[in-house]
């Protein structure tokens, strides 16, 4: 069942800001015991007490007063040092919702394979979908997925008179070495997974209209922090790059990873682009899709890439699927996947990726194009890796 904070978004999971005490329980505990005790003691009345066992009954009661007095102590210390440790635990917003006014209308966190010949990798990037503008100051990072952060990042509103923010989205993508992350007031956000990530990927999104006030050199980011609360190392691994050559994009490999484009009204091939050398046998399980092969075109006046990825190399074995892609329901084997962004140092238009299946990987496209444009132009695509 979701939950709504108080910072009105609604969470995949249950929003926890202080959980029962044990503490308060055991002190209550320890009380009825007393009492019960107290009660035991206590002669019945009108009944005759012996001289002899007057003295050690009140022995007995002060030995177990002072022991209450210490359990009592003890359980008030430790209730008071559970309340100064409690720390509000938030699940993570959703991948994709609303904004605050402040920031914009909605978003999107995607991730998508690189499709930079060479490179195995992902990129990350967080769009609005009502301006199809992304909200970075690029277009998209491209990662490895070695972790525990694979990517960061966010956006905030910052007053040009201040100086400090007055509402902000900030994300990150972990792997499962992460258990929470701590946000720059202190709340948690505990991460959640997708099928729209990678295997072991998780995602944290928190988003605060009524942040706390934050000196001026504060960095408003989330800190990954393992089962103990102690912070992890907060690097994000750059992509695997192997070098390139470029290649006849009329004339590709006539074995290999290649991809074929026949003329085509509308289409024109601005270059082509291959790994230089054998193509590797295995990739780290970190870096997703290795792509072999990339293709610059010009669909009717729109930059588009094309690309092989591969995976591991595993001899008769289909390659796994790209998450967060979908297939067409028409049995075309066309697959299609979310809005994203095209990697690159400045705001590009927003993209979408096409796939099918080839031997030994995918043939994939990504483009601004409008979807039945894109999927005839990746029908008349040819490509094995």
């Amino acid at each position: 069942m979701s939950a709504v904070d108080s910072r009105g978004y609604e969470s995949g999971l249950e929003v926890r800001i202080v959980a029962p005490d044990p503490l308060n329980d055991l002190l209550g505990e320890l009380l009825q015991a007393h009492d019960r005790l107290r009660l035991a003691e206590q002669p019945a009345v009108g009944a005759a007490v012996p001289r002899h066992v007057f003295m050690p009954t009140r022995r007995r009661r002060r030995r177990h007063g002072r022991r209450f007095g210490a359990l009592v102590a003890a359980a008030v210390a430790l209730t008071a040092s559970a309340a100064a440790a409690v720390v509000a635990v938030l699940g993570s917003a959703p991948l994709t919702g609303r904004l605050p006014q402040l920031l914009g209308t909605r978003y999107s966190l995607q991730v998508s394979p690189d499709l930079r010949a060479g490179r195995a990798g992902w990129c990350v990037g967080l769009l609005d979908l009502r301006t199809h503008q992304s909200l970075l100051p690029f277009g998209s990072e491209c990662v490895s997925g070695s972790g525990p952060l694979i990517a960061r990042g966010g956006l905030a509103e910052i007053s040009p008179a201040t100086g400090r923010a007055g509402a902000w989205l900030l994300y990150a993508i972990v792997n499962r070495q992460v258990s929470t992350l701590r946000a720059p007031g202190g709340t948690r956000i505990r991460p959640i997974a997708s099928p729209r990530l990678p295997a072991g990927w998780l995602a944290a999104i928190t988003i605060d209209t009524h942040p706390p006030r934050l000196g001026r050199s504060a960095v408003i980011t989330l800190t990954p922090l393992n089962a103990g609360g102690r912070p992890l190392p907060a690097a994000a691994g750059a992509s695997l790059a192997l070098p390139t050559r470029a290649v006849p994009a009329a004339q590709p490999p006539a074995r290999g990873c290649r991809i074929e484009a026949r003329p085509e009204p509308g289409l024109r091939i601005l270059g082509a682009r291959a790994v230089r050398g054998p193509v590797p046998r295995a990739l780290p399980a970190a870096s997703g899709y290795l792509s072999c092969y990339s293709l610059a075109l010009d669909l009717n006046e729109r930059a588009s890439t094309a690309a092989v990825l591969i995976g591991t190399r595993v001899p008769g074995a289909a390659p796994p699927a790209i998450p967060g892609l979908r297939r067409l329901p028409d049995r075309s084997g066309v697959w299609v996947g979310s809005l994203s962004s095209a990697p690159g140092p400045l705001p590009g238009p927003v993209q979408r990726l096409f796939a099918r299946r080839v031997a030994r990987g995918w043939l994939v496209l990504q483009s601004p194009a409008p979807s039945a444009a894109a999927i005839a132009l990746l029908r008349h695509l040819s490509g094995s890796g």
